[in-house]
């Protein structure tokens, strides 16, 4: 069961300030932040902290009579260490593992109190936001003397043709066991009766409905043994390399179609909800991806309980950093020590689930150009595969600094964790001294990864893909891809076509990739089965590494002079508030999901002096309304993949574009004019294939409210938009002003905010200025009717909306 509600909360040092929370609880989200705050850009200028989690929980003497009690963590950041009635029950060290332990003996009879602590005072230890303290849920699992074991009940498919399942279940003692297999509408198709400790089944389905993206298809396993029932879900499908076929699910190629994405929830911050994960998968399976890529850690189980039943691919990460500091107190100093036993807790998380198709050893490790890291990344393979053989194992490697790790350039060492914590502390005392002298100076990237992200921004990307071509990389990079199943290239699709043909074994796959690869990497894909996936950097924007991809408007915010409002990274193709950008569209198009798309440039984002990113491919925007700008600049994007498109304003055209080398985007500046614009996409023939249009709004504007689902259930997040649209709830992205939640009946605000990456506002706060038309509300609803939303904006426009709870 969750023992989510009712812990009381105190962050260390202010023992009087405790309050009573329910989990999730991130901590860091609540702290101020700061110019000085030490991890900086990397975590949106959060400080950090150390903090405290006390549940109290009565049990009766017939709860704890010949029961076994688990407590289960699925994610704690970091080194927490959890008492039991003041008696030391169990530490980790990583922050992102999912652990489970029996804590029967020390529970008694009445009154018991759970302690956690937990440590984030220890900046910089990520190089992204990482949210602090209790951030997923808690369990407590109690079980009779003799039961299934935790994690041991687990399947996987032998053979797909035959409808093969291997099942195995361990238990504390000799016991009689039925298992049973249900189809999806609970029809039993198999049972077995056995005896045993340690089980093992070989179960045929009958007429086996195969696991696909296209068709989720999920049987129930269900074990019963002395009263006691256990199930999980599970989809029968088959992971192969074949070199003359490809990546194959169940004997069919399958395209990782993909993006990276951090675990933080946007506006929720590290806080992980069941549901909340389920809309961020049917977000980005809606939006064109069939996979992810958990960067740089491993994923939330929720995360694979929704990804199974929509049909969804995931490569599971374990850790951003081996045994080289990346930042000065991140986890390398534990790898090491760690690493078997952290991989046997993802893996016995992963096993079981269909969607989990690769594990991930790493990323940006360059270690693995060393003859220690070489031989690390085969331990590292190896023991996942005594784990887990039924999947292949990658590592993310950046090609280009593998070639740099032996020069002394190189990006990541432990010297260059030093000297980034160096940096941070003369910035702040030049700060003083400026505050001091009133002279202001510009701030300059102190991290290493942070200079060569500074140097790709202002030469642009391609100074790291045509770096990946150097000779040397080769020679840093081939001793550790021959050591894993599948090469990881983060930023080298310049190298794919020569590596396939001078490694005849190699599968190649673009780990980390720029988005204007995806053309490219969608040809190299269709003529080469070696080549099977490409995961974008990054496929949902994310919190910290604070405004490295963010063409952010000078006009409208002071990043010149107060960097420390940066908080989101600024690079996904879809926003932190689940809204498409048209990069996306460009995405789709890539893919051959779309023929044909429009974006368009605001032309006050124009007049704007925006902050270079070569991470974010373009500023264009779903909308062609820019009222007030009529006859000034914009710029439209034209996204195809047919040869020849043209482009129309109302019946006038515009241009006729070829399209060249897969770059599959077109450009055209002119002034602004509202109306119709149509692009028409053809064949070689000329015959028309697809056509895309992008309409001015009507005059009039309305403040809306729009909810992403007609009817939530009671547990779950209410979503609620707020948009500035036409009468047909067109967009107005210019359009931005103060909104109040002025009442909520039946609910709680949980979040309040927007997608802007330069945002010193609180997600907390109940009034916000809307960015580009657009807000963002997260309710909690209380179960006692429908949810009911009142905003007034600060002209004193109104509007409402209720939402159906059941």
């Amino acid at each position: 069961m969750l023992i989510n509600n009712n812990w009381t909360f105190w962050k260390k040092g202010e023992e009087k300030k405790k309050i009573l929370v329910d989990l999730p609880y991130d901590a860091m989200l609540r702290e101020e932040r700061s110019i000085d705050a030490p991890a900086g850009d990397k975590v949106g200028f959060f400080l950090g902290g150390d903090y405290f989690y006390e549940k109290k929980l009565n049990l009766t003497k017939e709860e704890l009579k010949n029961r076994v009690i688990y407590l289960r963590f699925e994610g704690v950041y970091h080194d927490p260490e959890i008492t039991i009635n003041n008696k030391k029950a169990y530490f980790r060290h990583y922050g992102y593992t999912d652990f489970i332990f029996d804590a029967t003996k020390f529970f008694k009879e009445g009154e018991n109190t759970i302690l956690v602590s937990c440590i984030n005072s220890d900046q910089p230890n990520s190089r992204w936001y990482s949210g602090a303290g209790i951030y997923r849920d808690v369990h407590l699992y109690s079980y009779p003397k003799v039961h299934l074991l935790p994690r041991t009940f687990k399947m996987r498919t032998i053979d797909y043709k035959s409808g093969l399942v291997k099942v195995e279940a361990k238990f504390t003692s000799k016991v009689d066991v039925t298992l049973t297999v249900l189809d999806k509408e609970g029809k039993e198709v198999y049972q077995e009766k056995n005896q045993g400790k340690d089980l093992t089944y070989v179960v045929e389905i009958p007429d086996c409905h195969l696991w696909s993206v296209d068709d989720p298809y999920l049987y129930t396993f269900v074990l019963t043994y002395n009263g006691e029932r256990e199930e999980k879900k599970f989809g029968v499908r088959l992971i192969e390399l074949n070199k003359e076929k490809g990546f194959l699910i169940n004997g069919i190629r399958t395209p990782l179609l993909g993006g990276c994405i951090h675990s933080d929830n946007g506006l929720l911050g590290a806080e992980s909800y069941p549901d909340v994960e389920r809309r961020k998968i049917q977000i980005l399976k809606d939006a064109g991806y069939n996979a992810v890529r958990s960067a740089h850690n491993p994923i939330v189980e929720s995360f694979l309980d929704a990804a199974d039943e929509l049909g969804f691919l995931v490569m599971d990460e374990y850790v951003d950093c081996w045994y080289t500091h990346k930042t000065m107190y991140d986890y390398a100093s534990h790898t090491l020590e760690n690493y078997q036993d952290d991989l046997k807790q993802m893996v016995d998380k992963d096993y079981s689930h269909p969607s989990v198709v690769l594990y991930s050893t790493g990323n940006e490790v360059g270690e693995t150009s060393f003859e220690k890291g070489i031989a690390f990344t085969k331990t590292l393979t190896e023991y996942l595969h005594s784990l887990d053989d039924s999947r292949p194992v990658t590592c993310g490697i950046n090609v280009f600094f593998n070639g740099l790790a032996h020069t002394p350039f190189t990006v990541y060492s432990d010297k260059n964790a030093e000297n980034d914590i160096k940096a941070k502390e003369e910035a702040k005392k030049k700060r003083e001294e400026e505050q001091s002298s009133g002279k202001k100076k510009k701030e300059k990237p102190s991290g290493s990864s942070d200079i060569y992200n500074a140097i790709a921004n202002m030469v642009g990307q391609n100074f790291m893909k045509y770096g990946a071509k150097l000779r040397i990389v080769d020679k840093h990079t081939k001793g550790a891809f021959a050591n894993m199943d599948v090469a990881g290239y983060n930023y080298g699709i310049k190298r794919y076509k020569k590596d396939l043909k001078k490694y005849p074994d190699r599968f190649i796959l673009g780990s980390e990739t720029f988005l204007n690869d995806a053309g490219e990497f969608y040809s190299l894909y269709m003529k080469n089965p070696r080549i099977i996936g490409d995961f974008v950097w990054s496929g949902m924007d994310y919190l910290g590494e604070a405004g490295f991809n963010s063409w952010a408007n000078g006009l409208d915010y002071d990043f010149a002079n107060d960097p420390s409002g940066w908080i989101t990274d600024g690079g996904g193709r879809i926003n932190i508030n689940g809204d498409w950008l048209s990069e996306m569209d460009y995405t789709r198009v890539c893919f051959h999901l779309d023929t044909i798309a429009i974006g368009a440039v605001s032309p006050h984002d124009i007049e704007g002096k925006a902050h270079p990113a070569a991470w974010k491919f373009s500023r264009a925007l779903r909308s062609y309304t820019f009222e007030g700008y009529e006859g000034k600049p914009t710029e439209i994007e034209v996204y195809s993949h047919a040869p020849i498109y043209e482009l129309y304003l109302d019946d006038k055209l515009l241009k006729t574009f070829k399209n060249k080398k897969h770059k599959n985007i077109s450009r055209l500046k002119m002034p602004y004019k509202p109306g119709t614009l149509t692009a028409i996409a053809y064949d070689s023939d000329y015959r028309e294939i697809g056509r895309a249009t992008l309409a001015t709004a009507n005059k009039e504007t309305r403040l809306s409210l729009i909810s992403e689902k007609e009817t939530y259930k009671k547990d779950e997040k209410v979503y609620v938009h707020v948009r500035y649209t036409d009468s047909n709830l067109n967009i107005k992205p210019l359009v931005n002003k103060e909104v109040e939640v002025t009442k909520i009946e039946n609910g709680s605000l949980l979040r309040y905010g927007t997608a802007a990456r330069w945002n010193k506002a609180s997600y907390f706060a109940s009034k916000v200025k809307t960015y580009y038309g657009r807000a963002t509300m997260i309710i909690k609803p209380d179960g006692n009717g429908p949810v009911i939303v009142h905003v007034k904006d600060e002209e004193g426009n109104t509007s409402s909306l209720t939402i159906k709870i059941k």
